[in-house]
């Protein structure tokens, strides 16, 4: 057993003090189970303290399961620390550019991220995990690879944010590393690792059921906007078949539209919306951040959100908290993406099993304002 040969010289009760040690070697496997204690004054002396204290600590330990008294035999260890789980060390890499102003794109962008690095540290406390934020560029020559996989190598897993840091997250998973990739839906399967995302085809399900069943619009139009980036491109070609599946085999008769307008053009993106101004028709905004433009060109036309025209929209929530009227959304819980993901690797390196390809959360919530017949 290593117990330290000097006195204990602190301010805590010195019982208190002897129990923790033994209860921390016996954690560690230090002191295995069925292991024999020496006698109280062996252990005294070991400890710098008196034989009364020692009869008390293995008293407390005893209590607590510890440690059993065995008459005629001694003292022995009962309580397996092989068992205990061991203290797991995480790693969320982050490339230079997430945090900037082209990378974060919108306040909505910034929002998601924050949940999702809120609920990654919360699960990371209830797991008793370690987690590490740290900075890694966007290398492709196999020199900084190298150097990254040799950095990475004391974490028992990552968690990236999207798809940034692709190729960091393909060597780690190479080099056994458990590693998940927190994306939008990806349709093509773009991933390495284990991939996690909200389940999209629940979600507009959701959404398009209450819309039809519940509201009993006869129209629906899905509005983007146009982006530039392939990864966003897929993602709302991937809605758009979604939905688009899905109404014509559950609403044959509904009538619905896709459109893409130009935020930066108020005056063209007011003519194209106009022609579906009507009681009868809601607007389905698949691109979050243009919610209070919507919201804004509807009134400026003089018309009642909700009554003369309704307005949906999908997301973390944050763009939509203070307009007015209030807003009939999608609530996507990103927080539980972060949580999960954690859970995902935390679990797999206890039980020592394998990570899924895929994970599709049905975590999104219909939160219903004022925007829409009520």
């Amino acid at each position: 057993m290593t117990v330290p040969s000097q006195k204990i010289a602190n301010r805590r009760p010195l019982i208190t003090q002897v129990s923790q040690r033994l209860i921390s070697d016996i954690r560690k496997g230090i002191l295995p189970v069925g292991k024999r204690l020496p006698g109280d004054r062996v252990l005294a002396e070991r400890f710098g303290t008196s034989r009364g204290t020692i009869i008390e600590a293995l008293k407390l330990l005893m209590e607590q399961n510890y440690l059993q008294r065995v008459s005629h035999s001694g003292t022995f260890v009962t309580y397996d620390g092989s068992k205990e789980k061991k203290t797991l060390r995480l790693l969320l890499p982050f490339p230079e550019k997430s945090i900037s102003v082209e990378a974060v794109h919108s306040l909505e962008n910034w929002w998601i991220s924050s949940e999702i690095q809120r609920g990654i540290v919360d699960e990371c406390m209830l797991q008793g995990a370690e987690m590490t934020f740290q900075h890694f560029s966007e290398a492709e020559d196999e020199i900084t690879l190298s150097s990254y996989i040799r950095t990475s190598a004391r974490f028992d897993g990552a968690i990236f944010i999207g798809w940034q840091l692709g190729r960091l997250c393909e060597r780690m998973v190479a080099h056994s590393k458990r590693c998940v990739q927190i994306n939008l839906p990806d349709p093509l399967n773009n991933r390495q690792g284990c991939a996690i995302s909200y389940d999209l085809k629940y979600s507009m399900e959701i959404l398009l059921d209450y819309l039809l069943k519940q509201c009993q619009y006869r129209r629906l139009v899905f509005i983007n906007e146009s982006d530039e980036f392939p990864v966003v491109q897929t993602y709302v070609r991937a809605k758009h078949d979604a939905i688009s599946a899905y109404l014509k085999e559950k609403y044959p008769n509904v009538e619905f539209a896709f459109c893409v307008i130009d935020e930066s053009n108020e005056e063209r993106a007011g003519a194209v919306l106009r022609q579906y101004y009507a009681p009868d028709t809601c607007l389905v905004n698949l691109y979050t951040v243009m919610m209070p433009l919507i919201y804004r060109m509807v009134q400026q036309e003089g018309l009642t959100i909700g009554s003369d025209v309704g307005i949906v929209g999908s997301g973390s929530g944050i763009v939509f908290t203070n307009l007015n009227p209030a807003a009939t959304y999608l609530h996507i819980d990103f927080y539980d993406l972060g949580r999960n993901s954690c859970r995902l690797i935390c679990e797999s390196v206890h039980d020592n099993g394998t990570m899924p390809d895929y994970v599709e959360l049905r975590n999104s919530k219909l939160i219903k304002g004022e925007s829409t017949k009520t």
